[in-house]
């Protein structure tokens, strides 16, 4: 089997074709070495830092031949967003008026009182036309998260470990199992 461990010799960009089958070898590669019972620390930080090396070498191509369509991407946006962002102000505008607007007896939209049952058309999103529930504000100080716990995607939650470990230079956050990897280490957080 090919050791693809090593970097390749330095030259200009190398085809796409080589990358991906590089990347391929490697992958295999990788799972023999996870494999391995007699794989050490150190032979595991090296392998990750050499596939850091090659998603670089890849990200680097990618980019590379998508600077064409970003620059299509970027003509569009310049001509279309500034028309957007007036659409979604003004609608954002007459959607705070509704809230303010004196209310008919013809309709059933407005603000819904704090803890008020909802009818079915409320709670819900019905056919067109019919009010759904929104939430239009929320307190920080008095969200009730453990409501909202079983409703967080992993990857929220997965931020959120993130974020406080950023934020406050600490790893002991309860129901947390941290370790220190390399630099070129990626370990996705397990959410059980």
């Amino acid at each position: 089997m090919p050791n693809d461990m090593s970097h390749p010799p330095r030259r200009p960009r190398p085809p796409v074709e080589h990358l991906a089958a590089r990347a391929t070898r490697y992958c295999a590669r990788a799972d023999a070495l996870a494999r391995e019972p007699e794989l050490t620390v150190a032979d595991a930080a090296t392998a990750l830092r050499h596939l850091a090396g090659l998603q670089a070498d890849l990200a680097r191509e990618r980019l590379t031949q998508g600077r064409a369509a970003q620059a299509a991407l970027a003509r569009a946006e310049r001509l279309f967003a500034p028309h957007e962002a007036a659409l979604t102000q003004a609608r954002a505008t007459l959607s705070e008026a509704l809230l303010h607007a004196r209310p008919d007896q013809d309709t059933r939209f407005g603000r819904i009182p704090h803890g008020a049952p909802q009818d079915g058309a409320r709670a819900r999103t019905g056919a067109k036309g019919d009010p759904a529930a929104q939430a239009i504000s929320a307190c920080r100080a008095l969200l009730d998260l453990e409501a909202l716990r079983p409703f967080l995607s992993e990857d929220a939650l997965r931020h959120a470990i993130a974020q406080h470990a950023r934020a406050t230079g600490r790893h002991d956050l309860q129901g947390v199992a941290y370790a220190a990897l390399p630099e070129g280490a990626h370990l996705p957080c397990a959410i059980a």
